[in-house]
């Protein structure tokens, strides 16, 4: 924990929900004074109070001929994370902090993007270099800067939104530029769940967790930060989620994240692989039928790589080459028991691993690695995705 004397570097991102109305909003000054008072250096990223953003699109839909050009649609977005800085400014400065309030419309404004209007991508070098020479020299005269999340501009003047979890971004890019001590996203759960608590009672809170873990939750469809903000963390930067219920920012519990972003790698299995087909005529539920199976697995010591069925074949990838015993086992286990038509087994197969999270967000992957398979004519037997 940092001494009294450590201006250490804080950035303090409040969601939506968390400054929803006046009491939230005077509960998350207070707190944050808190961190002012023990000498921290503060930077405070707001998202648009409560349900705003959902009101200013309803608005801007209902108010059109038709749907609105995503440029406009930006501007008016924007307005919903403007008006929460400001009223948070405010509620800052009635209990004395110094503060300043960073807006789009500001020349020196630091969030410089490309002009995908709606999901817009921060250009790192230009943002770092512009964080850097316009909010060092204001943290070193003592203010607390305000930050508008979730909104950029265009290098030529132009709003834009930064898309799904882009006040996250906001706040991680601040962080990354300026080497901050830590990231505190405010929520209105006590930190990453290890299930949603509406539909799992014994859910609990995980006390730490690495990025790329945190990845493969996003890549399942878990919402807790979107996988595009972390692309913008920089490995040295912790990150902390709490609830704003929390008496103390600083020393109160959450989830501690830390590491950084997955990169992309291609892994070549070197080991010999077998193909198992499990070929039609299975009648008997999935459960059933893949229980036994898993459980000779088990038994031989075998690795399992992959599996695909489609309700009628399996299709398995095992690791090295299968004993006799196995096979045996095998179609007994589905052929002679009426399950299955028949088995054939390919060995002598390599693997290729891609690894990495967002995947699904790369588009022609696949294409990049079969290509050059295709020119030495090697034939893919099959894909397995996971997590994308």
């Amino acid at each position: 924990m940092p001494t009294s004397k450590d201006l250490s570097l804080y950035v303090v991102k409040f969601g939506g929900a968390t400054i929803a109305d006046s009491y939230k909003i005077k509960r998350a000054s207070s707190l944050l004074k808190k961190l002012v008072e023990r000498g921290r250096k503060v930077i405070v990223v707001v998202s648009a109070m409560g349900k705003t953003t959902d009101e200013l699109i309803k608005l801007a839909s209902s108010s059109s001929w038709g749907l609105p050009q995503r440029e406009q649609l930006d501007e008016i977005l924007s307005m919903g994370e403007r008006l929460s800085s400001r009223v948070m400014a405010s509620s800052l400065s009635s209990l004395g902090v110094k503060t300043f309030l960073m807006d789009p419309m500001r020349d020196d404004w630091p969030i410089i993007t490309d002009d995908a209007f709606g999901d817009a991508n921060p250009k790192m070098d230009v943002c770092q270099e512009r964080i850097r020479k316009s909010v060092e020299p204001l943290l070193e005269k003592g203010y607390v800067l305000i930050f508008p999340g979730f909104v950029g501009k265009t290098e030529d003047g132009r709003i834009t939104t930064l898309g799904r979890g882009g006040s996250d971004t906001t706040a991680f890019l601040l962080a990354s530029s300026l080497a901050a001590n830590l990231v505190i996203l405010v929520t209105s759960v006590e930190g990453i769940m290890t299930a949603d608590p509406k539909v799992i009672k014994k859910a609990r809170r995980l006390d730490r967790l690495t990025v790329a873990e945190l990845a493969l939750l996003a890549d399942s469809g878990a919402k807790f930060i979107h996988r595009k903000s972390l692309k913008y963390l920089s490995g040295d930067v912790k990150v902390k989620v709490v609830s704003y219920l929390i008496e103390d920012l600083e020393t109160s519990g959450g989830t501690i994240i830390e590491g950084e972003y997955p990169p992309l790698t291609v892994d070549v299995h070197h080991r010999t692989v077998t193909a198992v087909v499990i070929a039609g005529r299975i009648s008997a539920s999935l459960t059933d039928i893949l229980a036994p199976l898993l459980a000779l697995l088990r038994v031989h010591s075998l690795k399992l790589i992959g599996l695909l069925t489609d309700g009628l074949n399996i299709t398995m990838y095992v690791s090295g080459e299968l004993p006799k015993s196995f096979l045996e086992e095998l179609h007994s286990l589905y052929v002679e028991s009426g399950n299955a038509l028949g088995i054939s087994v390919r060995s002598g197969l390599s693997s290729i691993i891609i690894k990495g999270s967002g995947l699904s967000e790369r588009p022609g992957l696949l294409s990049q690695v079969s290509a050059p398979l295709k020119t030495h004519g090697i034939n893919i037997h099959g894909v397995i995705t996971l997590g994308s």
